[in-house]
């Protein structure tokens, strides 16, 4: 798929359902963050470029990966032993981050989790 047909799918409103972001539009938490997540279904889709030194031009081969990650997916990774070095990488620690855990919001902390090892998205 190219950056121009995501673009073009983005402005069908393909993605609409697609409202757990990690910034208000699609285009920046997709292209920017790499991810976007249906609260509802519990698909996430990760964009990856195909190419090091990706430039978004319209030509540009892009990956649109899709996984379904839950909650639980998430509690699980956060729970493990030896996930002290993660929570140093995002300033935070174990409790305060289960606390924050909500149904339709925690692509945060999915796209946290891929920026620091690719748990998600391997």
């Amino acid at each position: 798929m190219t950056y121009n047909e995501i673009k073009r799918a983005i402005e069908n409103g393909d993605y609409d359902a697609y409202t757990d972001r990690v910034d208000v539009t699609i285009e920046i938490s997709l292209f920017e963050y790499g991810i976007l997540r249906n609260p509802i279904t519990n698909e996430c889709l990760f964009c990856t470029p195909v190419i090091d030194n990706w430039e978004m031009e319209d030509d540009k081969e892009i990956q649109l990966k899709s996984v379904d990650v839950t909650k639980e997916d998430v509690i699980d990774y956060l729970i493990e032993e030896n996930r002290s070095a993660f929570f140093k990488f995002i300033g935070s620690d174990m409790n305060t981050e289960l606390d924050r855990l909500d149904d339709n919001c925690f692509a945060h902390i999915i796209q946290s989790i891929n920026s620091y090892d690719g748990w998600f998205n391997n």
